[in-house]
């Protein structure tokens, strides 16, 4: 899965908190995957404001201070985060990668089109939490006072023996990471600098596993990461006996590795090699300090480095199994979402669906919101009292609104005008009566009141009700009538070119689908 750091900062700092996984995962999963008609479609599932145009080039002082651009590289054309400093633009690509440049190179470069998202008005204000650079900054400055404390003596070997571990450690980490599939642009460029690099192939072969589930990638993570942990609570002088016996354990290690990937997979794992360049590092300092003196003080401290050995691994086999799942539902989700963002999927379940006699259906009196010409029509079977229907028509007025020239709405009122009991059936009445009297305006504010702003009905009779109604009493019987010839029990009801719409779509779905459906529309008229 792409990373998206550029998509990600943009969201965040417009306030859009608690989307990046599902947008990520319904920006993979577009069938124009990847290009700017992708975000775009994934900003209006999401309801996301945005505006996607092309500008003179004279206008980019107009523009905000911060947006999405497409860049020409030298590999191509690339989608980046765009931000204008003083004199400078600054541009931050998928990977993470930034680039500072002045706006003359970025002009050049920017073939003139932008993305550009409202502010979330209606967020939460963030919660502050810890994040991961939190966490390792505090552990970090606690881990070197505990080493001054405990080193005093042997300072300057003690922090580079720990240094050495904490970059065995990370190595590890992006070991494990590439093991697992999460792979990450510029470690892969590192992976396969050559043709004779490729730490996929390694990581991947038999004799990267010690057991069934247990690989060297996991080993070399609970060895520095147990290690790491009991040098911090430790004193390296002291326990050198075990940092050597370490030391010499190692260099088997890395004699295996070595002759592995030389002589048996014939492939260069760059970070296998930064791991094996550590051991062997590892083992010089402790040469400095060679001891296989045993006492009291060493038997203790090797009981406390067996603890931690057994700790950590149980809270990393926990860990991996569950990023493991995570990992394996999120891939389960993006293809998911790829055929269910197929249009041909889409057709064919539409079609499949009940057939619903459009003849009669285009007869009906309706309420029609947008375009008349628009070629698509959406037909929403609402009810007042229908909580889900507040959803369904919101989102409706925002497929609307985005593609007004291609799709229009009309509202067919599945209610029984008759009973007296449900007094929310004014709404439809009173809308309708709007619309049949030339008052459009009237009828889309009173049925946004209700069903967007969701408007107390006290308060909307207050701000909406008259006594004339003789439109509503003549013409939404006739659509009650007409729900229940069609065996339309249930609200909301999506019905699109004569089809129930089906269940595993939402309205906004038909974002991704609107050129197919206009395609479709015309090529039936033109026939």
């Amino acid at each position: 899965m792409t990373d998206f750091f550029y998509l990600k900062k943009y969201l965040r700092e417009n306030k859009y908190y608690d989307f990046e996984e599902e947008i990520l995962i319904s920006l993979e999963s577009h069938p124009d995957y990847p290009s700017l008609i992708a975000i775009v479609d994934t900003f209006n599932y999401f309801g996301i404001d945005n505006i996607a145009t092309r500008l003179e080039k004279s206008d980019f002082d107009k523009l905000p201070k911060t947006f999405i651009s497409v860049y020409l590289t030298e590999t191509g054309s690339e989608i980046v985060y765009t931000k204008k400093l003083n004199d400078k633009i600054e541009i931050q690509f998928s990977n993470s990668f930034k680039k500072t440049i002045t706006n003359s190179e970025y002009l050049e470069g920017w073939n003139s089109i932008v993305v550009i998202i409202e502010e979330n008005q209606i967020a939460q204000t963030k919660i502050v939490s810890y994040n991961k650079y939190n966490i390792v900054g505090t552990f970090l400055i606690v881990s070197l006072i505990l080493l001054y404390l405990e080193n005093k003596e042997n300072l300057t070997t003690a922090v580079f023996y720990y240094l050495l571990l904490l970059t065995g450690f990370a190595i590890s980490v992006i070991l494990v990471r590439e093991e697992m599939g999460l792979h990450n642009d510029s470690i892969s460029k590192i992976c396969n600098v050559t043709e004779k690099t490729s730490c996929k192939e390694v990581l991947s072969s038999n004799g990267a596993k010690v057991f069934k589930n247990i690989s060297l990638s996991d080993i070399s993570i609970l060895y520095f990461s147990s290690l790491t942990l009991f040098f911090v609570l430790s004193s390296f002088v002291l326990n050198s006996t075990i940092y050597t016996i370490i030391g010499f354990f190692s260099l088997p290690v890395i004699l295996y590795s070595i002759y592995y990937q030389l002589f048996v997979i014939k492939k260069w794992c760059i970070l296998c090699l930064g791991i094996d360049a550590i051991l062997l590092l590892q083992l010089v300092v402790t040469s400095f300090n060679f001891s296989l003196k045993f006492n009291s003080t060493t038997i203790i401290s090797f009981f406390s480095g067996l603890f931690i050995i057994i700790l950590l691994y149980y809270l990393g086999y926990q860990f991996k199994n569950r990023a493991v799942k995570i990992n394996k539902n999120k891939n389960i989700e993006l293809e998911y979402h790829k055929l269910k963002n197929n249009y041909h999927v889409f057709n064919t379940l539409l079609k499949n669906n009940k057939k619903i006699d459009e003849d009669h259906l285009n007869s009906l009196k309706t309420i029609i919101i947008g375009k008349i010409e628009s070629p698509v029509t959406l037909f929403l079977v609402l009810s007042a009292s229908c909580g889900h229907c507040h959803t369904a028509y919101e989102k409706a007025i925002k497929l609307m609104k985005k593609s007004p020239d291609q799709i229009k709405i009309q509202l067919i009122f599945n209610i029984n005008i008759e009973n007296s009991e449900n007094p929310s059936n004014l709404i439809y009445k009173q809308a309708f009566n709007y619309y049949w009297s030339g008052e459009v305006h009237k009828t889309i504010s009173s049925l946004n009141d209700w069903h967007v702003e969701r408007m107390d009905l006290e308060k909307w009779k207050y701000k909406w009700e008259s006594d004339h109604l003789e439109y509503s009493t003549k013409m939404i019987p006739n659509q009650y009538n007409w729900c229940l010839q069609n065996d339309i029990y249930y609200t909301p009801a999506i019905i699109l070119n004569g089809h129930i719409m089906p269940n595993e779509y939402q309205i906004n779905d038909l974002n991704y689908f609107i050129d197919e459906l206009v395609e479709e529309k015309l090529s039936y008229i033109e026939n």
